[in-house]
């Protein structure tokens, strides 16, 4: 939550670094610009003037300045897109702390994955709006040659490897195996309130959120056979992003989300039978979500 809270600071930041500043000499000359840094009894400053593809920086004495202030030039949009629609993928990575034990390398590779998500958003204004988001997380490992408590085996090596209790080997092998397999499924939706700050160029800044639903899935086999695991709770979701509208009405997007939400407890089906599952380790499936997509707007 620290890294985000600080990635939508700085989102902030840029958009304020956007704005242009203004001087005023003593001559009454009026210069648009960006002040770099006053040093030296110098204002250095960059315009927009370019020379052999160089923006050129330069130096007014502050004998010479009446006043200047910064951000006094903002961006002034007067025709933006009041309905905006957008459709994401990427990778996934989620948070959740993986138990050591012999299914600890399965676990781990579950925790990488990839989403879709989509959201509506209708600005009532140029910089507020509100709309409503779904994004699905999807992944997946299995293992063939998986064993089970209470049985053991010999490797190609003829290294013997035993799962269980302590017991007495009677001079006879029990290769006891099966196929290890989760795909997770987690869904999220939820209505969210969104912010935009636009630049100079064709751009605008992102800062989303939202209070939503989340559902998690666990289809899979173990050595009891096949097996699903569901449950549900409440998330919450932030994310920040930048929108490039190459055309009128559309857009290239880059989003970096963060997704968080703990499940107290679960149902599992086998076969025709149906148990609650109550952990002291809650299901965790809080996320990073770092997405590239389309944007729509009218």
């Amino acid at each position: 939550m620290k890294k985000l809270f600080i990635f939508s600071m700085l989102t902030l930041i840029f958009g304020q670094l956007s704005a242009q500043d203004l001087i005023v000499t003593k001559n009454g000359d009026s210069i648009q610009c960006k002040i770099a840094t006053i040093q030296h009894n110098n204002i250095y400053y960059h315009t927009t003037e370019v020379t052999d593809g160089a923006t050129l920086p330069k130096a007014l004495p502050v004998s010479n300045v009446e006043k200047y202030k910064h951000n006094y030039f903002r961006p002034q949009i007067t025709d933006y897109h009041k309905w905006v629609f957008s459709i994401n993928g990427g990778y996934s990575q989620r948070f959740a702390k993986t138990e050591n034990g012999k299914y600890a390398e399965h676990n781990k590779k579950l925790k990488k994955g990839f989403h879709i998500d989509g959201n509506v958003a209708y600005y009532f204004s140029k910089h507020l709006g509100c709309g409503a988001k779904i994004t699905v997380f999807k992944s997946s490992h299995s293992q063939d040659d998986a064993v089970a408590n209470g049985s053991y085996y010999y490797t190609p090596k003829k290294e013997l490897i035993y799962y269980g209790p302590p017991t007495t080997l009677i001079g006879h092998r029990q290769f006891d195996k099966f196929t290890l397999k989760d795909e997770h499924t987690i869904y999220y939706v939820g209505p969210m309130f969104s912010s935009r700050f636009f630049d100079m160029g064709k751009g605008a800044y992102l800062i989303n959120c939202s209070v939503g639903y989340l559902s998690y899935i666990d289809e899979g086999t173990d050595e009891n056979g096949s097996f699903t695991i569901k449950g549900n709770t409440a998330g919450v979701l932030i994310e920040c992003g930048y929108d490039y509208w190459f055309l009128k009405n559309s857009a290239l997007g880059f989003r970096l989300s963060l997704i968080g939400g703990n499940i107290k407890e679960c149902t599992k089906e086998v076969k025709s039978t149906t148990e609650k599952i109550e952990s002291n380790n809650h299901v965790g499936l809080g996320r990073l979500d770092v997405s590239v997509g389309l944007r729509f707007g009218k």
